[in-house]
């Protein structure tokens, strides 16, 4: 556990992101893996990983900017970088679909062409095994490029890309909606969050719309606005549902198996009050802004190990 402290400010990648919905058989590796291990909800994601979605496997990817990818069956992504001005992917095969909300930079690098999102919108790719690739603009604009072409793709057009130096583009309109694009607004929707969000900072979007599913906010004195999960059992105590999984960079990062559980974990600080139970209690605005790989105080002893939650006013 020495690496734990190791943080992102070590690397030129800034973005954090997680795995926020997974269903089906989804598979992870680090580049510097040599095996693939079964993903799971809440993963904290950086550059190097690898996701492969088998047969009826579907998973998301959400951004700390509010953008989101969502991977259809037999699709195989990895994140090349997360920095601070852009979001570079690789896509190898399958079907997806991402959601730009903010204005910073996404690449999508596919065997066809290399595809850049040029304003906030709704994309969908489609490579199939030979590497043929379709670039769709449900909404926005795109620019696809390789080394023998660019054109610029906008709302409502769909563009066909061979692979290879002799490679052909073709231009066509999209004006279909089948059910993956069904499946897709219905989670950019489902998104939205009321309540939570006027106890959280502007900034803040990944994980806030599962506080509202999963829980109720309430005043906790000394503290000010505290959030509690719903639907646990007696005895429960945070970091108890999850594992913990050694990240490079960060070193023993918490991965939570509630689907509230990313930024209770990650962030603020908890604490059991007599009348409530265990509360989420995320802070002041000016240090919420500072992601943790896990916000605990480790004991050791000979052959064994625990945990426990930092409270309020806590060293980290």
């Amino acid at each position: 556990l020495s690496g734990f402290l190791a943080m992102a400010s070590s690397q030129d990648d800034f973005r954090i992101a997680r795995i926020s919905y997974l269903e089906g058989h989804v598979s992870f590796q680090h580049v510097n893996d040599a095996d693939w291990s079964a993903a799971s909800i809440n993963l904290a994601l950086q550059p190097g990983d690898r996701l492969y979605t088998g047969e009826n496997g579907r998973v998301e990817i959400e951004f700390d900017d509010g953008s989101v990818l969502r991977l259809a069956e037999k699709t195989d992504v990895e994140i090349l970088s997360l920095k601070e001005n852009l979001i570079q992917l690789r896509m190898m095969l399958g079907l997806a679909s991402l959601t730009v909300r903010s204005h910073i930079g996404v690449e999508v690098n596919t065997p066809a062409a290399a595809f850049n999102v040029l304003r906030k919108g709704i994309y969908r790719f489609d490579v199939a095994e030979n590497g043929d690739t379709d670039g769709i603009v449900r909404k926005g604009l795109l620019e696809a490029a390789s080394n023998s072409f660019s054109r610029r793709v906008e709302s409502g057009e769909l563009i066909h890309v061979t692979p290879g130096d002799q490679g052909s583009q073709l231009l066509s309109r999209y004006e279909r909606r089948d059910d993956w694009d069904e499946w897709t607004d219905r989670r950019d929707a489902d998104m939205v969050a009321y309540e939570s969000r006027r106890y959280l900072p502007d900034y803040t979007y990944v994980g806030v719309r599962e506080l509202d599913h999963y829980g109720r906010w309430v005043v906790i004195d000394p503290y000010g606005p505290a959030w509690i999960p719903s639907y646990i059992g007696a005895g429960w105590s945070p970091y108890w549902e999850g594992r913990w999984c050694y990240r490079p960079f960060w070193g023993w990062t918490w991965g939570s198996y509630e689907p509230w559980g990313w930024l209770p974990y990650h962030y603020g600080r908890w604490h059991f009050a007599p009348s409530f139970g265990w509360c989420w209690i995320p802070g002041p605005y000016y240090g919420f802004n500072f992601w943790s790989p896990g916000l605990v105080r480790f004991y050791m002893g000979s052959g064994w190990i625990s945990w426990c939650a930092l409270g309020p006013g806590d060293y980290y």
